[in-house]
């Protein structure tokens, strides 16, 4: 790949263009997964100095995968990225976060207890397990954001909402403007579900988000729709997937590199998700449909967007940093973008 040097950091993850020919979806053609020329693949890219505010989530995935020391190293890097978008002097950005991880959390310390690591919180259903988990593992996800965005002098804010906090419209609209002033602080709003209070087992129709990606694309859109933010925000997703990527590529099509097998932009995303693969890595094809329908929601209001890998404890070197959010922002070829309309 083409090495680069931006700000004093070599780079060599992401370049310009995709390595050959890229593959895009399009729900309103005929045959809408296609194959467009590399060079095309600025097209679809914005211009990045237009946009001043970075939605960003982080799936459990990414913070809270492996060992602790690893979940240390992604949320030290998380960071560094937030610090460069916030104090960039070229294009200062504001930024906030949803973020998953604390069911994982919770686990570690369970697991990292010998006096608990038996514990085997009998009777109890895997949701409602997992919502005692989150419970637990809610302070120690705050302390490590706190540990490091305080090294590099970041205050954030946390808050943990539920359903009834969205459902609402004068609480919603409180929440929202509260974000946005933290924002304008130069302060990191940080969110996540509240799992303790977050009712399970709603029926569908009574819920107002699914999960965290729904919650981040509610909130984005929410803020988008403000004077002060329209038609400047950007949103990104990341996880443990180089992107979104066509079925045949787990279905024994392998012709291809991994990166050459990401579809790189998504233009109408009906349809899409009957191409994703029905399991990855011990996930269901809902891993793939949750990103599809956030980020197609929040691009069809004119929000451009992005589903990129955020595997910081295995890439990231002193030498070279992964930096897969400030190269998704400034048009690199990262991961599988969401294109808003006015850009077809």
């Amino acid at each position: 790949m083409i090495a680069m040097q931006h700000g004093g950091l070599h780079r060599t993850e992401h370049q310009e263009l995709p390595q050959s020919d890229f593959y895009a979806w399009d729900g309103r053609r005929a045959e809408p997964l296609y194959r467009e020329p590399r060079e095309n693949y600025r097209r679809y890219v914005p211009d990045h100095w237009e946009y001043e505010v970075l939605g960003l989530k982080f799936g459990t995935s990414v913070i809270s995968h492996g060992r602790m020391g690893r979940t240390r190293q992604v949320i030290r890097c998380i960071a560094e990225e937030v610090d460069y978008l916030l104090r960039n002097p070229e294009k200062r950005r504001r930024v906030y976060i949803v973020t998953s991880g604390a069911v994982g959390m919770g686990k570690k310390a369970v697991e990292a207890n010998p006096r608990y690591r038996d514990l085997k919180m009998d009777g109890l259903g895997e949701s409602d397990r997992k919502r005692l988990l989150a419970g637990i593992g809610q302070p120690d996800l705050t302390g490590l954001y706190r540990e490091y965005f305080g090294e590099r002098g970041i205050i954030f804010s946390q808050s943990l909402v539920t359903h009834a906090d969205f459902a609402d419209d004068r609480t919603r609209t409180e929440l929202l403007a509260k974000y946005a002033q933290y924002m304008e602080d130069g302060i990191v709003p940080v969110i996540n579900e509240d799992d303790l209070r977050s009712p399970e087992g709603m029926e569908d129709d009574n819920r107002i988000f699914r999960d965290n990606d729904g919650l981040f694309a509610l909130l984005t859109i929410g803020l988008a729709g403000s004077d002060t933010y329209k038609g400047k925000m950007m949103a990104g997703i990341l996880t443990d997937q180089r992107g979104i990527r066509p079925g045949a590529y787990f279905n024994g099509e392998r012709g291809e590199s991994v990166e050459d097998r990401v579809i790189r932009v998504v233009m109408d995303p009906a349809g899409l998700e009957s191409q994703v693969a029905e399991e990855v890595d011990g996930k269901g094809r809902g891993w793939a449909w949750s990103k599809i329908d956030a980020m197609g929601s929040m691009a069809s209001q004119g929000i451009p967007g992005f589903v990129a890998y955020g595997g910081y404890d295995r890439i990231h070197r002193k030498s070279h940093p992964f930096t897969p959010i400030r190269d998704a922002v400034e048009g690199l070829c990262v991961g599988t973008r969401f294109v808003p309309p006015q850009f077809w």
